[in-house]
């Protein structure tokens, strides 16, 4: 396994505050594969993580979500969400329905420091990755939306 994965497997053993579960649980959706209407869609290399998300949307949003494992040379894990009523659920709580939709970050899931550190572990674990300090340093968030990258 790679410096960056097991990182994330790491990531993935903290336990948010309450306050928090919104925030991480909102970054790892707004960076994923997919946040819009019609589709909410999470896909990576790591079943921590992708187990992370579920158990997050299922606190928040008290929505079972089936994590599917596909891949030919190596494992991924899917999260599809494909109910609109259940999207538009999470759409509205994150304020990304409607006219606002896709615009940038809802920046009222951040009011307090611990959120925001919520925030960008949801973001790392969704399209984050770093190298190893003692090889060389780097750290990387592929971000496929402009509007998310400024």
């Amino acid at each position: 396994m790679s410096f960056s994965h097991d990182v994330k497997n790491e990531l993935c053993q903290v336990r948010p505050a309450s306050c928090c579960k919104y925030a991480e649980c909102y970054g790892m959706l707004l960076f994923g594969r997919s946040f819009q209407k019609g589709d909410i869609s999470f896909l990576t290399a790591s079943k921590d993580v992708a187990t992370r998300l579920a158990e997050l949307i299922k606190s928040c949003f008290d929505i079972t979500v089936t994590v599917s494992e596909g891949g030919v040379k190596k494992p991924t894990y899917l999260i599809s969400i494909t109910d609109d009523v259940i999207i538009k659920r999470i759409l509205i709580k994150y304020d990304r329905y409607g006219t606002n939709a896709f615009m940038g970050i809802n920046y009222d899931f951040l009011k307090k420091e611990c959120c925001i550190e919520a925030f960008l572990r949801g973001v790392f674990l969704s399209c984050g990755s770093v190298c190893d300090p003692e090889k060389s340093f780097h750290a990387e968030f592929a971000i496929k939306n402009s509007a998310l990258s400024g």
